[in-house]
Formats: structure tokens, sequence, C-alpha cells
């Protein structure tokens, strides 16, 4: 009796049971791999989930797990290169690397855009100017 109002304050979780089903092995960290068609951010999510139910699992368990389950062989070089010591230092390269990706897709994509706008244009003036004079541009005499 003397220790009820230390636990007065506590709330029965139904759902208690239930979460305690979906703790994970920390050993099959390794076995969390990006799937086909999954984007490295949808990845990322799905990772920090399932490796959020494996109770004790190192660090450094983490990093290597993710680092071997990612499929984008540029960015595992660059891991590689330069491991992080957490994973939030694995998961702000892992953004700078997305960001840089689609800078550099964007990039490509608007010169391919700029290109093309240039050879039109350049097309269409020397198409112009090889019209007849009577369709064409007038000369003066």
């Amino acid at each position: 009796m003397g220790h009820a109002h230390l636990v007065s304050h506590v709330q029965f979780n139904p759902n208690r049971g239930r979460e305690e089903k979906y703790v994970k092995d920390p050993v099959e960290i390794h076995n969390i791999k990006q799937r086909d068609g999954e984007t490295l951010e949808d990845f990322m999510k799905r990772f920090k989930i399932e490796t959020g139910r494996m109770k004790g699992a190192p660090e450094c368990m983490r990093i290597s797990g993710f680092m071997h389950g990612i499929n984008n062989p540029e960015l595992t070089k660059r891991l590689n290169e330069h491991v992080p010591r957490t994973m939030e230092e694995m998961m702000i390269a892992t953004t700078a690397f997305i960001r840089g990706e689609a800078a550099a897709a964007n990039k490509k994509k608007g010169m391919r855009t700029k290109g093309l706008t240039s050879e039109v244009t350049q097309g269409m003036v020397g198409e112009l100017t090889d019209l007849p004079p009577s369709l064409g541009h007038q000369k003066k005499y």
C-alpha cells in the first residue's frame, strides 16, 4: 500500500502485448534490403521502422545493415569512403546524396531542354531565311 502512489499515473496499454510480438532479433538487420522500385527515401523510412523494433542492436550493426541493404552502387561507394559513425550521420549523408542526385537530374534535364530550344530556334531562323524572297524576308535593293 505504501507504494501505490508511485503507480497511480501509469495507464494500462491494451496493445502492449502486440508490440512485443514484433520485436525482432538484431541479426535480422542484414536481411533488410532495398526492394526493386523502392526509392532510397522509402527504404530509409522502412529501415528506421524495422530496426526500431530490434531492441539491443548496436549502432555499428545498424550502420552496417543499412549500407548492406541499399542497392545504389554510387551511394554504397560514397558511404564506404567515409563510413558514418552514427545512424544520424548515415541518414544525413543519404539525404544529401538523394538531393545531389535530384539536383544533377534537374540540371541535366534543364540542359537538354535549353539545348533543344536553341536547336529549334536556330533551325527555324535558318528555315525562314532560306525561303524564297516572295515568302520570306524581302531584300531591299
